[in-house]
């Protein structure tokens, strides 16, 4: 019965043990603050706003959190910065992936295939079209104390809208412009206007280094859906276009004489010659030339006509050369920013001119003790003389013998032969008884000297001659004629001796 009695006490005092246990860990409820619930409802209101933007698919949108700390400035700062870094690196994968698709269009590339150089600009536009986004942020919006008491929230978020005006059109928009240009180019090659396409051209290369600062664009320049790379594109035109410009001669045979005179100017014509051999003139190609050999004055640089012709602008050749070697390029210096090109060498002519050996000569008539230049006869030698293909010049000593002092005012003149004829009246009187009829005799003696060594080519002395007249004078000017007219016969025949 003592057993019973303990074993019962025992369960009372265990159960009330349990009741106590039970009683201490049931949760206690405690009641919030009025500020506390007005804070947790506002969280929930920062919550749902900032849900409602993550989950906007018209925006791009990002967030930054800053504790407050004891700076409230600094944390908003510090918040900005990091939401302004989400939505960066957000758009930017964007931006990456659009600037990728303008500039190698259609066909597919994976990132090993990109070269150093695209990387490296695609880095740039990236970076360039970022910051211009987050310069123009369609919104903005701090929460304190959100996500938790103690810290700041700030939220950024730009339009899709925006981007797609300020990204894709406007790569669009400049690749469009590089194709217009290009085509622009191709319409002048077809309407004959070679130079108006160069520029063209030459515009396009430069839009396409300054637009996207890679020469690997693509574009689909003949609309048959086969994209090229534009800058090779460009490069193979102009290559093909000057490789088939020719510059030609209208006619050859040149020479000058002891000043310096041409005896006609040379004639160009440029034109540009198509696969099936067709000619165009090339109208307004600049060109210029240069002296391989002697010298020249005037200008060196010309243009071509409309009709692709261009006559050299040289006014004179320094005659101190017995020739001239003048070349003739294109002038790639004034054609734009040509340099863009690895162009080969261009198409150029040489044009020869040769001094003409020059004559000079001194006509002297002895007459009564004085002596006078018979200037109709050297007239009328100087025009036999060039009808020879000679130059001719005019150097009179007055002298029948050719001294040392006549070489050396001889040399003066830069000539390569002199002449010197010589007439004189030997004597002269009355015809028997007649008192009105007179005669007279005349000699002359003819030299021709190489200059400038003074050394003697050819001589001869003409027999005399008679001639008659009503008085001394016109019987000696009848002599004077006679013997004159023996020398140009004697000219005609023995001028070729002289020209080697």
């Amino acid at each position: 019965m003592k057993k019973i009695v303990l074993i019962a006490t025992i369960m009372v005092l265990l159960n009330g043990c349990a009741f106590n246990l039970a009683f201490w860990k049931k949760p206690v409820k405690v009641e919030q603050s009025l500020d506390e619930v007005k804070e947790e409802r506002i969280r929930l209101e920062y919550q749902s706003e900032v849900e409602q933007k993550r989950f906007d698919t018209s925006i791009y949108f990002g967030e930054g959190i800053a504790p407050i700390g004891n700076d409230y400035g600094e944390a908003i700062i510090l918040a900005k910065e990091r939401a302004l870094k989400d939505l960066s690196e957000c758009i930017m994968v964007i931006v990456k992936s659009d600037v990728e698709r303008t500039m190698l269009s259609k066909e597919i590339y994976t990132k090993d295939s990109h070269s150093e150089e695209l990387e490296d600009v695609i880095k740039s536009k990236v970076k360039i079209y970022t910051e211009q986004l987050l310069t123009d942020l369609q919104g903005r919006k701090d929460y304190t104390d959100f996500p938790t008491k103690g810290n700041i929230t700030c939220t950024v978020w730009l339009s899709k809208e925006s981007y797609e005006q300020k990204v894709k059109k406007d790569l669009l928009s400049k690749k469009d412009i590089i194709m217009q240009t290009i085509k622009v180019g191709n319409e002048h090659f077809r309407e004959e206007r070679f130079i108006p396409a160069i520029q063209s051209w030459i515009s396009a290369r430069e839009l396409i280094e300054n637009l996207f600062g890679y020469s690997g664009l693509k574009g689909d320049v003949d609309s048959d859906g086969i994209e090229e790379i534009l800058s090779v594109y460009l490069e193979n035109r102009m290559t093909k276009l000057f490789a088939n410009i020719q510059i030609q001669l209208s006619e050859d045979g040149f020479s000058y004489d002891i000043s310096g005179k041409m005896n006609k100017k040379p004639m160009l014509y440029v034109k540009y010659i198509d696969d099936d051999l067709k000619k165009y003139p090339v109208a307004n190609l600049p060109l210029k030339i240069s002296y391989i050999e002697g010298e020249g004055t005037g200008n060196t640089e010309f243009a071509t006509g409309f009709y692709g012709q261009a006559e050299l602008p040289i006014k004179r050749i320094v005659a101190k050369s017995n020739s001239v070697l003048i070349k003739v390029d294109i002038d790639k210096d004034k054609i734009g920013n040509i340099g863009l090109f690895a162009l080969p060498n261009l198409n150029s002519i040489n044009i020869k001119m040769v001094k003409l050996k020059t004559v000079a000569t001194s006509i002297s008539y002895k007459n009564n003790g004085s002596v006078i230049t018979v200037e109709s006869f050297q007239d009328k030698v100087n025009s036999h003389i060039l009808s020879q293909g000679f130059s001719v010049t005019s150097a009179n000593t007055g002298s029948k013998f050719f001294s040392d002092k006549h070489l050396k005012e001889a040399n003066k003149t830069n000539a390569d032969i002199f002449l010197n004829i010589f007439f004189e009246v030997v004597n002269s009187g009355n015809v028997g008884n007649y008192e009105n009829m007179y005669y007279a005799n005349c000699k002359a003696t003819l030299s021709f000297y190489e200059l400038p060594t003074g050394r003697l080519i050819k001589s001869k002395v003409f027999n005399t001659a008679k001639g008659y007249g009503a008085s001394k004078d016109n019987a000696k000017w009848e002599a004077l004629s006679k013997i004159q007219q023996l020398i140009i016969e004697y000219l005609e025949n023995n001028f070729e001796d002289i020209r080697d």
